[in-house]
């Protein structure tokens, strides 16, 4: 396997080109998006509810 790092090679890439195309969701297609991104939501404040406490447990034991 061959490995090159990014600063050895950017000289040979292209410029990046981003192209943004909207285009409307089907009604089942947004429930699906929606049931995502609140999924996502919730497990970002639940990871951050268990770090913070996890914080908090170990200021407790020093």
């Amino acid at each position: 396997m061959l490995w090159r790092v990014e600063k050895d090679v950017v000289s040979e890439l292209s410029r990046k080109t981003e192209i943004t195309i909207h285009c409307k969701l089907s009604s089942r297609q947004q429930a699906f998006y929606q049931a995502i991104k609140n999924k996502i939501s919730l497990l970002s404040r639940l990871t951050i509810i268990v770090v913070l406490l996890k914080k908090r447990l170990l200021v407790s034991l020093i």
